[in-house]
């Protein structure tokens, strides 16, 4: 007669958090079975006079369920403990597969026993940010290829998902933590909420908020458990919090004028809290994803069309997220909202940089390319395709500089960077956004003498940091103010998505779940 097999999860440490019926069945059992650092988590609990108590090491998992299969064959009651749930990267996998692949002719009777996992404890810790949808990947490649992993990280933050990040670096596997952070960039704000929970409900555990900018400053190894937020996950109160969605209102639907990553963004942000909204692009790139829940407008608008538009899709709050030189556009939105009596808010990206002696403020790419004239050797030109006549016309002709320029991988900005007289070899086609670590291996592959950037730049930080961390100066141009451009219009202007968000959502009527 055959012994019963228990797969034990014991929950991520605490023996409070083990569920009653898993540490009745551990005292119960002839045999336990599991790695070494567990079963000294469970010595309370365990009768080492009595029962055979089988240890072994992380990578010996498939000894583990030979060595239980075989006892519980030979009339012993065993269990299997995993941490956290046994079923979440646990042993209770390894076991039915070894089932599957040997088949005893008559095999014992297996009894499941779940645990609160590590994911919960770590979730539980820091508010509720998993209180929506959301992935769980583990970054080690063990036993999965990293380029399937990196295709499933890929979907899961298209996707707008939360995301937890189990395993997610080793004393041997240090990369992969930090592309999945660039990864998750591609699609969500820098400032996106983050949490390092470390030996969750252990000796030593360890809480750390931050966001996805900062996420590689902080101590991150096997025992941490990583939570990314969605683009609708925010702090309060050192707690982060993901909304389900009870606070909606049908009766508002959002217009976002896009050409700028924050109008994804915000439009991202908006159709998570189940608000209808609309992103329209001039000219879509038809290689980007967009965003879940989110209509795509293609094409252009005057005032007659986005007047008709307005009106036809009972549009009653325009957001201005269009480039920052997209003056015709930011007009026309600021008429219509007036003429149609509808909100309007635009958001301007901030400006601002902080004094450096490295930094070189200028009011135009004239004057941007008058100082890297006075340069020897390479000049990194990150100013788009606008003004690139303005420093091929003053840097070309001069030998002793060699101008670079990143622009995106479109044929009619390669085209015309070509017919202005830029080499290949002076042509970097790239598409955002850029983390700082990207920018610094550009750097560092480059060896510019001289970064050229915008002030509009949404990612201007993370261009500008990394080239002072190497002692190179940055001019940044800002564009001279005109009259109007931030005119109030039934709201006015913010610089940062956060009180965008909070300026259309004070519209909302507050509503109970149902």
């Amino acid at each position: 007669m055959t012994g019963t097999l228990y797969i034990i999860g014991m929950g991520p440490g605490d023996l409070e958090l083990m569920t009653p019926l898993a540490t009745r069945i551990l005292r119960q059992v002839h045999v336990v079975i599991g790695y070494h650092g567990y079963l000294q988590l469970l010595k309370p609990v365990l009768d080492a006079q009595r029962q055979i108590i089988v240890a072994k090491e992380l990578s010996q998992e498939v000894d583990r369920a030979a060595i239980a299969v075989q006892y519980a064959l030979d009339g012993y009651d065993v269990a299997v403990v995993s941490s956290g749930d046994a079923g979440i990267y646990g042993m209770a996998g390894v076991i039915f597969e070894y089932l599957s692949q040997h088949n005893p002719v008559n095999p014992p009777p297996i009894e499941m026993v779940p645990g609160i996992s590590a994911l919960q404890a770590a979730a539980a810790r820091v508010g509720a940010p998993i209180m929506h949808d959301f992935a769980v990947l583990s970054l080690s490649d063990l036993m999965t290829p990293w380029n399937t992993i990196k295709q499933r990280l890929e979907h899961a933050a298209q996707g707008d998902f939360v995301i937890a990040l189990y395993n997610p670096r080793s004393a041997k596997r240090q990369h992969q933590i930090e592309e999945a952070r660039d990864i998750v960039l591609r699609y969500r704000s820098p400032k996106t909420p983050v949490a390092i929970v470390r030996n969750v409900s252990r000796s030593g555990e360890s809480v750390v908020l931050t966001d996805l900018e900062h996420l590689l400053t902080h101590l991150i190894d096997m025992f941490s458990l990583v939570l990314i937020g969605n683009s609708q996950t925010y702090l309060w109160h050192e707690r982060l919090i993901t909304p389900r969605g009870y606070y909606s209102s049908p009766d508002l639907r959002v217009l976002v004028l896009g050409g700028t990553i924050e109008g994804r963004q915000i439009a991202q942000r908006l159709a998570a809290r189940r608000i209808p909204v609309t992103l329209s692009y001039q000219n879509a790139p038809s290689h980007h994803p967009w965003p879940v829940g989110v209509e795509v407008h293609h094409g252009s608008f005057d005032y007659r069309s986005l007047t008709e538009f307005v009106q036809h899709h009972h549009v009653n709050y325009i957001v201005d997220a269009a480039h920052p030189d997209a003056k015709t556009i930011h007009h026309l939105a600021k008429t219509v909202s007036e003429t149609l009596h509808v909100d309007y808010v635009r958001y301007a990206r901030s400006s601002l940089v902080r004094e450096h002696s490295l930094i070189y403020p200028v009011t135009s790419h004239e004057d941007a390319a008058q100082i890297a004239a006075t340069m020897s050797g390479t000049v990194l030109l990150m100013v788009g395709i606008k003004f690139l006549d303005v420093y091929a016309q003053v840097l070309l002709p001069r030998p002793q500089v060699n101008p670079v320029i990143r622009i995106l991988p479109k044929s009619s900005s390669i085209h015309k960077a070509e017919t202005l007289g830029f080499a290949p070899q002076q042509i970097i086609a790239m598409m955002g956004p850029f983390s700082q670590s990207i920018n610094a291996a550009l750097y560092d592959q480059y060896r510019p003498k001289l970064v050229v950037t915008k002030a509009g730049s949404y990612d201007l930080h993370d261009k500008v940091q990394p080239a002072l961390d190497r002692g190179i100066p940055v001019v940044v141009v800002h564009r001279a103010p005109e009259s109007g451009d931030l005119e109030d219009v039934g709201g006015g202007h913010v610089n940062s998505l956060e009180a965008l968000e909070q300026l259309i959502l004070s519209k909302i009527r507050v509503h109970s779940p149902t």
